[in-house]
């Protein structure tokens, strides 16, 4: 079914619920200048699917994820020489964390991203990955 097409009426009501019911909870977040080996450790460490990556003065610079890891090992490129600054993808979107669950389906969808930060002003609350979705589907089943 195409999310598109979709009215708000005919979506089910929990998709009606803030991005903050199924966010990943902001806790780490990786510098533009840590090595790509110590953004998968955080990610590895903390079963994270993406990590925020943090410029010098505090601002989101981009995402690290998985699929940014995975095409560095293909490529067979040691993730020591490379920072994260030089994989990450820049500008991602921000979301505030009231904003309506399937309303970030169809940020992602259009955007074609996997993941999007939760922010509230200038904080940092949260991050969405489709992880999130689909954990939300098999919690549900």
């Amino acid at each position: 079914m195409d999310l598109n097409s979709w009215t708000v009426k005919e979506l089910p009501v929990e998709y009606e619920l803030p991005v903050s019911s199924i966010m990943t909870t902001h806790a780490w977040s990786a510098s533009t200048n840590d090595s790509l080996a110590d953004v998968e450790k955080i990610m590895a460490t903390r079963s994270l699917a993406s990590v925020p990556v943090i410029d010098a003065n505090g601002d989101i610079y981009g995402i690290v994820n998985w699929s940014d890891l995975l095409r560095c090992r293909a490529a067979k490129t040691s993730l020591r020489s490379l920072r994260a600054w030089e994989v990450c993808a820049s500008k991602p979107i921000v979301v505030p964390p009231d904003l309506p669950i399937h309303e970030v389906a169809k940020l992602m969808l259009e955007n074609e991203i996997p993941d999007v930060v939760v922010m509230d002003g200038d904080q940092i609350k949260g991050f969405v990955s489709t992880f999130d979705f689909v954990q939300r589907l098999l919690d549900r089943s």
